[in-house]
Order: structure tokens, then sequence, then C-alpha cells
């Protein structure tokens, strides 16, 4: 469900909404006249790209190190 994607991914169901539209998420596929879900193996690919998009963090300020 949008729901669980959403929770698993991190992103809001309206942001997933506009993702899917921009061509950026994957689709969802229609398993019932009012249900539609994802697959899991599309989820995990999506996330696996995005790994190598990481930044590095610091908890303090680059002039405070």
């Amino acid at each position: 469900t949008y729901r669980q994607v959403a929770e698993r991914v991190g992103l809001s169901r309206p942001t997933i909404y506009r993702k899917i539209r921009l061509g950026e998420f994957p689709k969802p596929i229609r398993v019932s006249d009012y249900r539609v879900g994802f697959l899991e193996e599309e989820i995990e690919a999506w996330i696996s790209e995005r790994r190598h998009e990481r930044v590095e963090y610091s908890p303090l300020p680059r002039d405070l190190d």
C-alpha cells in the first residue's frame, strides 16, 4: 500500500504521488478495483539507487570542527 511504501522509504504519500507522476518512483500495480500495490523488488532497487546520493553528515557546522 502507499502507506507501507511511504513508511519504508521515508517519504510522504503526496511526495510519492508526485514522484510517480514525474517518473522518479516505481509505478504501483493494480491488485483489485480499489487497491494498488508495489513490487518489493522495485522499491528496494529504488532505495539502492539513492545510496549514491548520500551526503556527508556532520552534527556540527563545519566552522566549529
